[in-house]
């Protein structure tokens, strides 16, 4: 398989093996990668019609966070927006329903984003006659996240309100996963703040629909240490409108903002409330969720916003593909071809009709051109190159034949290639 680290415009971090499971089902025809110089392991493929590329950090923190992505930026240079998917302790509000977080919910990162809370420092303050009291005040809060997945979020909101949950139905692609089916609601038991073997009751929501994850808009605190104190977890709630509570997003937050380019967005599922009582019962469900949001997000963004296009591909290159569709293809072989690329789309859940007849010319030569336009113009060229590739392993689509070919890994049947250059690669 032949890549262009540039076609890559989107990019899915995880920090656990169940959250990273859960993403990789999520995508269509992964496959692992490893690029020269770079430590990091990844894998990509197709979410719709935009190629991603995920990774797993390989322990959990904001300092390894900020770290790997910052090596993906490198190695994969036109990446516009990184999701940090995964599990997160959730930040009840039981005295207000609609805000009220529970096990097997969804938090987005909206409004500022997300805030270190374990970066600042302690000042003594006045109050009236009382003893000096000490308070905890952040320093700085991280940048805010991508404006263009801010955007799609509340499309996505407005698709709710007609009724449409995308996400619901992806749930049901990680049920071969371990431990990945929701838990009965039972179990999702919450406890009060100062009594901490006293529950206390959920509110009535009827707003939420059962056995389904609600989806929560707000701040998600980080840091660097795991949380097990409601009453700090509630403090950030009530100061920072803080909803849920992880330790990657401001490793990611910090990465996208030294690349002034790169925007960022956390998408969590809930799975305990920072508390004494946390456990891994909700782990899988939380992870599956997550994952589930973050695929009806992507396939939600235009095409046009994160896919190349003929004009991002050098003329060489362009011409290699075209000449390999013309040398190495009768009509017949097209026409499957086209069929694949059908099937391929539908997969991902695009209906377009991809044949011979549609995209019209006479002649091997302009049917070729034509149907390079056809896909391109829709922003679907990446099926083509993976259509051909698949019936043509062989064809050499790099942009020189004195480039420098490197075999960097893939899976057990195929192996890809980069070229030495990596901006130039088909």
């Amino acid at each position: 398989m032949v890549i262009n680290v540039n076609q890559y415009r989107l990019a899915i971090v995880t920090a656990l093996p169940k959250e990273f499971a859960a993403v990789e089902v999520m995508l269509n025809q992964p496959f692992d990668i490893a690029i020269p110089n770079d430590p990091v392991r990844y894998t990509v493929g197709m979410i719709g019609p935009h190629p991603v590329v995920a990774t797993l950090l390989p322990k959990m923190g904001n300092n390894l966070a900020t770290a790997v992505s910052s090596n993906l930026l490198r190695s994969f240079p036109k990446v516009s927006d990184i999701l940090m998917v995964g599990i997160a302790g959730g930040v009840p509000d039981p005295g207000h329903p609609e805000k009220h977080v529970k096990l097997g919910d969804i938090v987005l990162s909206t409004d500022a984003g997300v805030i270190q809370f374990d970066l600042g420092k302690f000042e003594r303050i006045a109050q009236g006659k009382k003893p000096l009291q000490k308070r905890f005040t952040m320093r700085a809060s991280d940048p805010p996240p991508s404006a263009r997945l801010q955007q799609a979020i509340r499309l996505l909101e407005a698709r709710r309100i007609r009724n449409e949950r995308p996400w619901e139905q992806y749930i049901a692609l990680t049920t071969t996963l371990e431990n990945a089916t929701r838990p009965s609601d039972t179990t999702d038991r919450l406890y009060d703040s100062h009594e901490p073997n006293k529950l206390i009751p959920h509110p009535v929501d009827t707003m939420r629909i059962s056995g389904q994850p609600k989806l929560h808009y707000g701040v998600i605190g980080s840091s660097n240490m795991l949380l097990k104190e409601p009453q700090l977890r509630d403090r950030l709630r009530d100061e920072y409108n803080v909803r849920a509570i992880e330790m990657e997003g401001s490793g990611i937050a910090a990465a996208t903002w030294m690349s002034s380019s790169t925007g960022y967005l956390l998408i969590r599922g809930i799975c305990d409330y920072s508390d004494s009582h946390k456990n891994d019962r909700w782990q899988g469900y939380a992870a599956a969720v997550a994952a589930a949001y973050a695929k009806a997000l992507i396939e939600s963004i235009p095409v046009e916003s994160a896919s190349p296009t003929m004009s991002q591909l050098s003329h060489i290159q362009l011409n290699k593909l075209r000449k390999v569709l013309v040398d190495a293809f009768t009509i017949d072989d097209l026409e499957l071809l086209c069929s694949d690329i059908e099937q391929d789309l539908k997969n991902d859940g695009i209906d377009l009709k991809v044949n011979l007849d549609i995209v019209g010319g006479k002649g091997q030569e302009i049917r070729c051109h034509n149907l390079l336009t056809y896909l391109n113009r829709r922003g679907y060229l990446q099926y083509l190159i993976t259509a051909t590739l698949k019936v043509r392993p062989n064809a050499n689509l790099l942009s020189s034949s004195s480039e420098r070919n490197i075999v960097i890994g893939g899976n057990v049947s195929e192996s890809t290639i980069i070229s030495g250059d990596q901006n130039t690669i088909l």
